[in-house]
C-alpha cells in the first residue's frame, strides 16, 4: 500500500490548485481528492470526539423491569437507555411510582434504580450521579443495579362482605 508523505500531498494539492479546471477530472485529481477527503474525515472525527460527553458516563444505560405484582406508573421498564445515559439521565428517569397490580399490595409507593459495584465494601449510589471510571459498570458485569427501597408485593387478602 502506497501512502504519500505529507510533503507529497501538499505538493499535489498545490499543483492541482494551480492547474485550470479542465485538469480536475484527471486520475491524479481523484487520488488527491481521496487523500484529502480521508484526511478531512479523520480531522472531523477528532473534532467531534473532543466535543462529546465522556463515553464512560454510560455506554450501556441502566434499566429495570417492574417487579412481580407492580408496574411503575403504567410503565414496565424504567431507566435510561445508553443514548439517554450519555446525554443526561436524571434521577427522575430512574424513579418509579409503584402501582400495585390488581389484587396486590406493595410495601413501598416509590422506588429508584440504584447501583453497587461488585467489589467488597462498595457504596450504593444513584447511577447518573457518578461518571467516568467510578460509574456503574453493569455492562462489564462489575456492578449490580436494583430497586431501592426494595419493593415487595403480595396478594391482597380477599375482602369479605357480609350480606344481611
Amino acid at each position: 500500500l502506497f501512502l504519500p508523505s505529507w510533503h507529497q500531498a501538499i505538493h499535489s494539492v498545490q499543483a492541482v490548485c494551480s492547474n485550470p479546471p479542465s485538469a480536475m477530472s484527471s486520475p491524479r485529481m481523484s487520488a488527491v481528492s481521496a487523500i484529502l477527503g480521508a484526511l478531512a474525515l479523520h480531522l472531523c472525527g477528532l473534532g467531534v470526539s473532543w466535543l462529546q460527553v465522556p463515553a464512560a458516563l454510560a455506554s450501556w444505560g441502566w434499566q429495570l423491569s417492574a417487579g412481580p405484582g407492580f408496574t411503575c406508573a403504567g410503565e414496565t421498564t424504567i431507566g435510561c437507555t445508553a443514548m439517554q445515559a450519555t446525554v443526561g439521565c436524571t434521577t427522575a428517569d430512574i424513579s418509579c411510582d409503584v402501582v400495585p397490580d390488581d389484587g396486590y399490595e406493595c410495601n413501598s409507593t416509590t422506588t429508584q434504580i440504584m447501583c453497587q459495584q461488585d467489589a467488597p465494601d462498595s457504596p450504593v449510589f444513584s447511577p447518573p450521579s457518578v461518571i467516568g471510571s467510578q460509574g456503574c459498570k453493569t455492562a462489564s458485569n462489575q456492578a449490580t443495579i436494583f430497586w431501592s427501597p426494595s419493593v415487595s408485593c403480595t396478594e391482597a387478602p380477599a375482602s369479605t362482605s357480609e350480606t344481611p
